[in-house]
């Protein structure tokens, strides 16, 4: 489950004869093999050649076509820190900072040679400390194969403490730049339209540059004037009512994602530059929020538009295209929703995924309308293996209709199964109908999970996700719970076996699940979770003023609300719990520090309760995957502990010691 895929950010050429994809090190490779490069020769798709090229040393994160002969690889790699004679650079600790972590653009052939770097970091220009990110692509200028446009920070003067974002365009072959559009110490990203002129970006603001400015001009204007601003925080995404989707038709304007003032969803809309106005929505549903988008890699026009109501949905505008999903999906079947990634020379590479199936790409021929399997991203899970995933609607207390998901064990540990309650994070944020690693590791070992929607989730509009707000610990936290006895009285699960666990939000949600009905949980799991909320407010106003403003917004004032906020805290209230608690947490999070579980740990034994505390060494969204196999690992086995004992009925006695 916690193995990396095989196949990742599988593209075709322009003219649609090659694929590339990265590929990484699966169980049963010879030992040593390390992320290598696959170009595959798709001059007849019945049997397409496959050749692996090695990536020794290069941590490469990202690749793309540059034309049909060149392959860009976005690389990392560690470098020293040089600010120049007598300039010394530390970090909000006051720490001396001698490394860090920098990130480049190489340039190979389709055979792996003839390699150059964009970008030359001893040109004076590019010389300065706030060069980290060299790896972002504004424009892939599908008409000028030899040149992409890259944003780059130009040093200003001899401090190295002063660069401006500018454009350039680099070309591909020998890595040499010519600046093409100024920008300012503010700017964060460029935007170009169908000319490939610049005519968005992005600019910082706000106490700690969090809170951004999007600024526009139309075609041919020198004058920039701001549009909009929204704040990006790793909280709140129902705030971002304004973003770039992908590259229109006609110059003057842009596909956007925005909010609409009628039904209060995101949606997908078409913005006039000259006009400065949003127009017709490409794609509008009148209760959901668009998930995301998917553009073409290399022209960078809208493939398709994702959103979900309780099965995942894909809008394709191209009429032409979508006629072509819809007959694979005639295929595949309704569990297994066909998204498009590509379209080039004929060809359209296509993602299949679902509940039993991690993802698998197909590739089919528009002219011949023959479909040929290229491979799965997980080939190591059998479907058979796999859990169904069903969705479970039931009433709030208030009357309110919610639904969660349920992933179904194929062979219960237990007659009826022992039930866990995954909560997820955010809390904006939702769960889909498909494949979930964390969901379907659990029901292999046995157990029923349930996944509820509460609200404050993310994706049901505006309404939906502000009736969260002020309610952490309260209405959001009764909606779990209305879900879980609503599960209990339908007799699936087992209601004397029954755990909670999330992460995030998710952690914080298990934590009060623990405070607030006791009897209901026989143990909790919170991972990186939140547990003092007045302590978190006051971290985040001396870190973030935008994040902090946003969860004044949805948890509540501490100079308005400070009696809720310590009465809805688990660590205020950890007396109050009588079942074991595992918390985990990493040393690394910078969005909900760990000492927010060292206090929920302290508190649970000052009051004598049973608590398990096991830090590691990643951060908030366990993306390494060690990191990620160990909790899990940890995790597990606590549920086993705790759900599958012979006996399991009854509580812990307060002053239970804390297992090992």
């Amino acid at each position: 489950m916690v193995a990396p895929p095989e196949i990742v950010q599988p593209q075709l050429s322009p003219d649609g004869q090659r694929l590339i994809y990265l590929r990484y090190p699966q169980p049963g490779d010879p030992p040593g093999v390390g992320r290598r490069l696959a170009v595959v020769d798709l001059s007849d798709p019945a049997q397409p050649r496959r050749r692996l090229l090695n990536l020794p040393g290069l941590n490469v994160r990202w690749i793309a076509w540059g034309n049909n002969e060149r392959i860009l690889l976005g690389m990392t790699f560690v470098s020293r820190v040089s600010a120049g004679r007598g300039v010394r650079v530390v970090d909000q600790n006051g720490d001396p900072v001698t490394r860090v972590l920098r990130s480049q653009v190489g340039s190979i052939n389709i055979r792996g040679g003839d390699s150059v770097f964009l970008f030359d970091l001893n040109d004076p220009r590019f010389n300065t400390l706030f060069n980290q990110r060299l790896d972002r692509v504004t424009d892939f200028l599908p008409e000028d194969p030899e040149h992409i446009l890259m944003p780059a920070r130009t040093r200003r003067g001899r401090s190295p403490f002063r660069a401006d974002l500018d454009l350039y365009r680099v070309n591909i072959y020998t890595g040499e730049s010519r600046r093409v559009a100024h920008g300012r110490q503010t700017t964060l990203a460029w935007f170009t339209n169908a000319r490939s002129e610049p005519v968005m970006r992005f600019e910082s603001a706000g106490r700690g540059g969090r809170a951004v400015n999007v600024l526009a001009r139309p075609d041919g204007h020198r004058r920039w004037r701001r549009v909009a601003r929204f704040d990006q925080h790793e909280f709140g995404r129902i705030e971002n009512e304004f973003q770039w989707a992908a590259r229109s038709e006609s110059h003057d304007e842009a596909i956007v994602l925005a909010r609409s003032e009628e039904t209060g969803t995101i949606g997908v809309f078409r913005y006039s530059f000259t006009d400065d106005a949003l127009l017709d929505p490409i794609f509008l549903d009148q209760d959901h929020d668009v998930d995301s988008v998917e553009i073409d890699p290399f022209s960078m026009r809208l493939m398709n538009v994702r959103y979900a109501d309780t099965h995942p949905r894909i809008h394709i505008p191209d009429d032409s295209l979508a006629e072509h999903v819809s007959g694979l999906e005639a295929r595949f079947g309704p569990d297994f929703p066909v998204e498009p990634v590509q379209q080039a020379g004929g060809r359209i590479l296509v993602r299949v995924s679902g509940p039993t199936e991690p993802g698998a790409y197909h590739l089919y021929d528009a002219a011949t309308e023959r479909t040929t399997e290229l491979g799965a991203e997980r080939p190591a899970l059998s479907s058979r293996a796999l859990a169904q995933v069903r969705v479970h609607r039931y009433g709030a207390r208030d009357g309110a209709a919610l639904f969660g998901y349920v992933t179904e064990p194929a062979r219960p540990a237990l007659d009826p199964p022992p039930l866990v309650v995954l909560p997820h994070g955010g809390p904006e944020r939702r769960d889909v109908y498909g494949f979930d690693d964390v969901a379907q590791l659990l029901a292999a070992k046995g157990y029923l999970v349930f996944q509820p929607q509460f609200r404050g989730s993310y994706g049901f509009g505006r309404a939906f996700a502000e009736a969260g707000h002020g309610e952490w610990g309260g209405l959001m936290q009764d909606d779990v719970t209305d879900g879980v006895r609503s599960l209990l009285e339908a007799g699936l699960a087992d209601p004397e076996r029954v755990c909670i666990v999330g992460f995030s939000y998710g952690g914080y949600a298990a934590l009060m699940g623990a405070v607030k009905t006791p009897d209901l949980y026989r143990c909790a799991v919170s991972g990186a979770g939140v547990a003092d909320l007045p302590a978190m407010l006051t971290w985040e106003r001396e870190r973030e003023e935008s994040a902090h403003d946003y969860l004044v917004r949805t948890i509540g004032d501490p100079d308005a609300d400070m009696a809720m906020l310590e009465s809805r805290s688990p660590a205020r209230r950890a007396e109050e719990i009588r079942i074991p608690v595992l918390l985990l947490h990493g040393r690394e999070d910078d969005v909900v520090p760990i000492e927010q579980s060292e206090m929920m740990e302290a508190a649970l034994q000052d009051a004598g309760r049973p608590v398990t505390f096991i830090p590691n060494s990643g951060g908030h969204d366990l993306s390494d995957p060690g990191v990620y196999a160990t909790v899990l690992f940890h995790v597990t086995g606590f549920l086993d502990e705790h759900l599958l004992a012979a006996e399991a009925s009854g509580t812990d006695e307060p002053g239970a010691s804390a297992p090992d």
